[in-house]
C-alpha cells in the first residue's frame, strides 16, 4: 500500500463538534469531508472524538488530540480497530479552526 500523505482543516462547532475536509497525494482522491463528534473534551480542540469519513470505502475512527507544548500546535492520531492508521500535526488558524497535515502511520 501506497503511503498516504495530506493535509486538512477541522472547525470547531458551537457543540464542540468538529467538520472539515481533507486531500492527499492519492490520484484518484479528491477534497473529501470528514467530520468528528466530541467524546471527551479537555480544553478547545484537545481530547478525543469519533470521526468518520468516506474515501473508497467508509471510515470510522478515534481521533485524539494533544497540544505541543504552547497549546496552539497540536498532535492528531487517528486509530480504527485498534490501530493507528494516521498521524498528523496542526495548528490554530483562529480560535475555531485547526489546520494540519497527516501521513499514514509507518
Amino acid at each position: 500500500m501506497k503511503a498516504i500523505t495530506g493535509s486538512f482543516y477541522f472547525k470547531k462547532t458551537f457543540n464542540g463538534n468538529l467538520i472539515g475536509e481533507f486531500a492527499n497525494n492519492d490520484p484518484s482522491s479528491m477534497v473529501i469531508t470528514e467530520n468528528a463528534n466530541i467524546q471527551n473534551s479537555i480544553f478547545g480542540f484537545i481530547g478525543t472524538y469519533i470521526s468518520t469519513w468516506y474515501d473508497n470505502a467508509s471510515h470510522q475512527a478515534q481521533l485524539e488530540i494533544k497540544a505541543i507544548g504552547n497549546k496552539s500546535t497540536f498532535s492528531l492520531i487517528w486509530t480504527e480497530n485498534g490501530k493507528i492508521t494516521y498521524e498528523g500535526e496542526a495548528f490554530l488558524q483562529d480560535e475555531n479552526i485547526l489546520v494540519g497535515f497527516y501521513q499514514t502511520k509507518n
